[in-house]
């Protein structure tokens, strides 16, 4: 069975939204944390032990994002109801242009 981490609150709008990447002189607070083995060992083949932090930094970045994209939709969706497979193709067909414009 496969579990993944629920977060139980969006997280700040100032995380979620306003993510800038700090440089390495930035401050940075020190933790301890248990990886699975499996992960770890994909971890150090992909960015090696150099770049792990910031690997799980971007991790978790992207994670916090996910976590406040659901809760925006949620919030839509309790506004408005479900979003419909064509409020979905015209979302995706926005996003080809926007990068297509690019």
């Amino acid at each position: 069975m496969t579990t993944r981490a629920r977060v139980s609150k969006s997280p700040p709008a100032s995380v979620t939204h306003a993510i800038e990447v700090l440089p390495r002189s930035e401050r940075a607070v020190k933790k301890s944390i248990t990886v699975r083995r499996d992960l770890n060992e994909a971890i150090l083949a992909s960015v090696g032990a150099r770049e792990y932090s910031a690997f799980v930094n971007e991790a978790i970045i992207l994670a916090l994002q996910g976590a406040g994209v659901a809760a925006t939709v949620a919030d839509f969706e309790r506004q408005h109801g479900p979003l419909t497979d064509a409020d979905m193709a015209a979302a995706r067909a926005r996003r080809a242009a926007a990068r297509a414009a690019r």
